[in-house]
């Protein structure tokens, strides 16, 4: 046979079909193409005109043959295996997968039959590195004109790309099974008309208050049937059919929890699940169980209810002030209190105020942006002129950068409570000035009757304890007359300029004198000048001395110190009696008040702390009390200096 005609059967094969052509077989185990068995060229025609990805391996050496479909299998560029694969043997050609193909090869070559493998992953170096290359392929034996086995047919398809695609997918598809999983929500997949529980997360099984046995590949209203009857159905199949989403906020619903119906609220989605083509072939459903959240606002709204029944039934004003622009809301207590003036800003409620009492609101106004509190007394001028006494207290509320934002607070009609405590006053005054000259009187009978009984003991005795009564008696009715004064606002002052250390050594002294039971230490002076009424601070210094040793009756000494602070000095009473519990310390200096604790108790009025306070307070000083239950109190008082 001549050599061109040697290769018909290699015609139409493409750039293989010429590599072959071209090739120096005689120098391979196949030999000159003019001596290859009709079956290898057969085989050859088939493989080197198919479109399909194929392999040939003939004789004993596995001499190697491919298509231009094969070709681009071995990658490109100067390590590729192609062309120098064309005419080698197997073995030398892949010596990367040799451990894996042989074994497959020699079952084919012995007879074993056909093999086949679906996306086996082939790890082979190419493209100039490694590469996790899959294939679908099979191995069949190819046959010479004798019958024998001659060769090995690889048919086979590079799947590297969509078993790639698959991982991506299958990846895609875990990641946001995973989302839903650890969803903070609850999620579930409803499939088809019968809305079967494909998918749920742990959150959605708990909200329903089921296990996943119960209820995953189950129609939800067969797995779920507390769940029926409550529009859940109507509201799904709406859903499905109409491709509308549905959402609700605290949603009710009746679910199980251990084994009872309870009623859970919950903010509910219902989104359409379409396919590819838009179809929609189920229900994504999405839920939020916020039942606490609306039990607690119901608590609130109850709450507030009460609140606002209460305010009515104390016929309680309530406002609310812009600090910036000063408007103000009222409620309708608030309109009926002021005589229903129109009050629509702080400006406007200045306004009916009664001039004299002007200052006390701007004091108590301005205060409230350093202290946060705010509380003040004013008389009010109604249309028909009458004078109205109102009481208001108020709180101030700031942001996050202390920036005022509002001030809520009350404001209750005092009138009568007023009136009543003029009327006790006025009384008051009348008895403490009817009591005065009386008991005078009888001081004076005692020291008569003194020189005349002093020889007889009992006698004495009786008249002593008799003194005594008349003493507590001359300082109830003074207190009283201080109290009216201060009430009446007609306390006076009369202020000169004193060394105030100085005076308080001389007080300590009168007092111990006076009362031998203890000796009154002074710790710590500090000599300073003020302007004071010298008197009125020798009665509140008095005052706190002589409770220190009432209310010390185990202890035999008292401390005192003086000392400067900035712009005041300051002067500490503090004794070693049993304190004063937490409660009665904040109302220790209110008028008539008697702590409860029977070792702070005596028979007076509860006057004294009072009058010390509203003395100091009147001059521009403060009062105030450091104290621990059972370890005794410290009680201050300060006056700016001069």
């Amino acid at each position: 046979m001549d050599e061109e005609n040697a290769f018909t059967f290699l015609q139409g094969g493409g750039e293989m079909g010429e590599l072959i052509r071209n090739f120096n077989w005689k120098e391979t185990p196949v030999g000159s193409q003019e001596t290859w068995a009709q079956s290898l060229r057969t085989v050859l025609s088939i493989v080197v005109n198919s479109k399909f990805p194929m392999f040939l391996w003939w004789g004993k050496d596995l001499i190697q043959f491919y298509n231009d479909a094969y070709r681009p299998s071995f990658g490109f560029g100067e390590e590729s295996r192609h062309p120098n694969a064309l005419g080698q043997k197997a073995e030398d050609c892949w010596t990367d997968v040799w451990p894996f193909i042989k074994p497959l090869i020699d079952d084919v070559l012995s007879g074993k039959g056909a093999i086949w493998h679906e996306d086996q992953m082939l790890p082979i170096f190419r493209n100039g590195r490694m590469e996790d290359v899959f294939w679908t392929f099979g191995y069949s034996a190819v046959n010479d004109e004798s019958g024998r086995i001659a060769g090995v047919l690889v048919v086979c398809n590079e799947t590297t790309q969509k078993v790639n695609a698959l991982k991506a997918l299958q990846y895609t598809e875990k990641t946001i099974r995973n989302l839903f999983i650890q969803a903070p929500v609850a999620v579930a997949v409803l499939k088809g008309e019968d809305m079967i529980v494909e998918f749920a997360n742990e959150r959605m099984f708990q909200l329903w208050g089921k296990q996943p046995k119960e209820l995953s590949g189950k129609a939800i209203f067969e797995g779920l049937p507390e769940s029926k009857g409550q529009g859940f159905e109507e509201l799904l199949y709406a859903v499905y059919q109409t491709g509308k989403s549905y959402s609700a906020v605290a949603l009710p619903i009746n679910l199980p929890r251990k084994n009872v119906l309870e009623k859970v609220y919950i903010n509910l989605l219902y989104e359409p699940l379409r396919e590819a083509d838009g179809t929609i072939s189920g229900i994504i459903a999405v839920a939020i169980d916020v039942s606490e959240q609306v039990r607690a606002h119901k608590k609130i709204e109850e709450a507030e209810e009460k609140t606002r029944r209460a305010i009515e039934s104390a016929e309680l004003g309530l406002y609310e002030i812009d600090p910036l622009s000063g408007e103000m809301i009222t409620n309708e207590w608030f309109k009926n209190i002021i005589g229903f003036a129109p009050v629509a800003s702080r400006f406007d409620f200045m306004s009916i105020i009664y001039p004299d009492d002007l200052p006390v609101f701007e004091k108590a106004y301005n205060e409230v942006f350093a202290t946060g509190q705010l509380s003040f007394d004013v008389r009010i001028m109604l249309k028909d002129e009458t004078i109205r006494w109102i009481n208001a207290t108020g709180k101030l509320i700031q942001d996050e950068n202390g920036v005022p934002l509002k001030i809520y607070g009350l404001v209750k009609d005092m009138t009568t409570i007023k009136e009543i405590e003029r009327q006790k006053d006025d009384f008051i005054g009348i008895v403490s000035h009817e009591l005065k000259t009386p008991l005078t009187y009888m001081k004076m009978a005692t020291y008569l009757l003194s020189d005349n009984l002093s020889k007889d003991k009992e006698s004495a005795e009786v008249l002593l304890r008799m003194e005594n009564q008349i003493d507590r008696l001359i300082r109830i009715v003074h207190n009283l007359r201080e109290v009216t004064r201060i009430e009446s606002n007609k306390i006076s002052f009369h202020k000169d300029n004193f060394d105030f250390a100085e005076l308080v050594i001389e007080i300590c002294r009168e007092v111990e004198i006076a009362k031998s039971s203890h000796k009154i230490l002074i710790n710590r002076v500090e000599y300073v000048t003020l302007n004071a009424d010298k008197t009125r601070i020798s009665q509140v210094l008095t005052n706190l001395l002589t409770n220190a040793i009432r209310y010390s009756p185990n202890a035999n000494s008292v401390i005192v110190s003086v000392y400067r602070q900035k712009d005041e000095v300051i002067c500490s009473v503090k004794d070693f009696g049993n304190g004063i519990s937490i409660d009665h310390q904040k109302r220790i200096f209110e008028r008539f008040y008697q702590t409860a604790n029977h070792s702070r108790r005596n028979s007076g009025f509860g006057l004294g702390l009072y009058i010390s306070s509203e003395i100091i307070k009147r001059q521009q000083g403060r009062i105030w009390l450091e104290c621990e239950e059972g370890q005794g109190c410290t009680f201050y008082f300060s006056l700016p200096v001069i």
